[in-house]
């Protein structure tokens, strides 16, 4: 089982809070690119008008200063977010002012098995999302074209609770990894449509 579903929460506070300010840093894209991650041994295509956001280089580095300004109690956790396990970050349309995003962060799975995975995941997804304060909607195991996946669905307090983040999760195991994709967007409906749309194309590059 991964051990460090707390730390995923803080990288998700941190990224939806970017994400936030992302709309004026970063120009949407016309159709959804095609992203491959070589090293975590996987390609898929993000929904059309997708873009993804490098965490490195100069976009970074303003959307960071940005958001660091509006909350200052969000520095640690941004820098947490730029270096810990992120693998892919990217954003859609700004929408009514707010801006959908998905990350996919990638942990050890501590040599768990499948059927220890899918039997231990929901139950402490739901429990670490509560302890962080989340508004857990549902907790369900799935099957995903990538394979068996535990889904979550949950309302995340921003900034002091001042703001809300609506997400979808799914924790998929591949191999010796955990995979955590988080959906952010402005309805759970709209966050399983384009979460269905990056499953269809997903493609493992290895066998686990």
């Amino acid at each position: 089982m991964p051990r460090r579903f707390p730390s995923r929460l803080a990288l998700t506070v941190a990224l939806s809070s970017l994400v936030a300010l992302a709309g004026a840093c970063v120009a949407g894209a016309a159709s959804g690119p095609e992203v491959s991650v070589p090293a975590y041994h996987f390609t898929t295509t993000l929904p059309a008008g997708w873009q993804e956001v490098p965490l490195t280089g100069a976009t970074l580095s303003k959307l960071v200063k940005a958001a660091i300004k509006a909350d200052p109690g969000l520095s640690a956790d941004i820098q947490n977010a730029t270096k810990d396990g992120v693998k892919l970050f990217a954003i859609g349309p700004s929408s009514g002012g707010a801006v959908p995003n998905i990350n996919i962060l990638v942990e050890p799975a501590d040599g768990a098995t499948q059927q220890a995975f899918l039997s231990q995941a929901p139950s402490e997804v739901r429990s670490t999302l509560g302890q962080a304060g989340a508004k857990v909607l549902s907790v369900r195991q799935v099957t995903l074209p990538q394979g068996k996946a535990v889904e979550a669905n949950l309302v995340l307090p921003l900034n002091g609770g001042t703001q809300q983040a609506i997400e979808t999760q799914w924790y998929l195991l591949h191999g010796s990894d955990v995979y955590i994709a988080t959906f952010t967007g402005p309805t759970p409906a709209a966050n399983a449509a384009d979460l269905q749309e990056l499953d269809a194309h997903w493609h493992w590059t290895t066998h686990a």
